[in-house]
This record gives C-alpha cells, sequence and structure tokens, in this order.
C-alpha cells in the first residue's frame, strides 16, 4: 500500500501499524476536546468514553499514515476512515502543527476518495478548526455524529 504521495512527493503513505497507536490516540483525544461542544465536558468523563470510541472506530476502520519518505516511523499525519460503496465516512484527520499547510491532509482524503470516486463524503467528528468547512464546499461533506458508531450501509 506504499505511495508516494503528492505533497511534493516527500511523503510515503501506509497503513497505520500498532507502534502508530500512541500516536493516533494522542492528537485524537486532544485535538477533538478542543473542538467547541467537547470544552464543558468533564476530562474524567471525555477522554475514558472517547478512547473508547476511538476504539471501536480503529478496529473497523483503515488508518493510513503520511510519513517521511527514508524513515517510515517519522509521521506527519494520518487519516482515518471507512469505504463503503459510494460513500466515505472520515472519522479524523490530523497533521502535526509543524507540517500543516503543505497538503498532507488533501493528499490523504484523495487518496481515500480514489479508492471510491463517486462516494459521498460524511464526517462523524469535526475539531476545532475549518478543516471541514473546506470539505463541504469542495466535496458537499455530510457532518454525520451518529457514523461514530458503525454504520449501518452495505
Amino acid at each position: 500500500m506504499e505511495s508516494k504521495a503528492n505533497a511534493s512527493n516527500l511523503i510515503n503513505i501506509r497503513l497505520a501499524t500498532p507502534d502508530d497507536e500512541a500516536f493516533i490516540y494522542r492528537s485524537w483525544l486532544v485535538g477533538y476536546k478542543s473542538a467547541k461542544p467537547n470544552h464543558k465536558i468533564r476530562n474524567s468523563i471525555y477522554f475514558p468514553a472517547q478512547k473508547n470510541v476511538i476504539k471501536n472506530i480503529l478496529e473497523r476502520a483503515s488508518t493510513i499514515v503520511a510519513c517521511d519518505l527514508n524513515d517510515p516511523s517519522n509521521c506527519y499525519g494520518y487519516l482515518c476512515s471507512e469505504i463503503y460503496p459510494e460513500s466515505v465516512v472520515l472519522h479524523w484527520v490530523y497533521t502535526k502543527y509543524r507540517f500543516r499547510h503543505f497538503g498532507i491532509a488533501n493528499t490523504l482524503l484523495n487518496f481515500v476518495l480514489e479508492q471510491e470516486p463517486r462516494a459521498q463524503l460524511y464526517a462523524s467528528h469535526i475539531g476545532n478548526n475549518n478543516y471541514f468547512d473546506g470539505l463541504v464546499e469542495k466535496h458537499q461533506a455530510i457532518y454525520d455524529p451518529t457514523l461514530k458508531v458503525e454504520h449501518g450501509t452495505s
């Protein structure tokens, strides 16, 4: 599955491995906690509950990682999604702060959308940035938080 991405051909895209899990959990938990609706949830409630949501998603979804061409353990970001006939559920996309604005998240998204070109794009989580607004504008994405649990599409 390794592939050179179009972000200046400076990244590899590979499947996530168990070695990536700490990075994925930490960035997703902290990033989603920063979303405005989650600010008021107590940490003692949010972190265990959301960790369980992420665990369930990761067990059924596919997560791809953007990494250094010469060092696959040097991760720049990742995207977690599920691909169904004519629909893609985007659960979370993350790029490390110092690598943002280089097109890494969009490269990962385009890689996924190439798998199902006619797909309607859905998002189960929205972070505290404007990335989702761009998805609505460019892909007519639909936010559906019920997709955090297993999707009935076959």
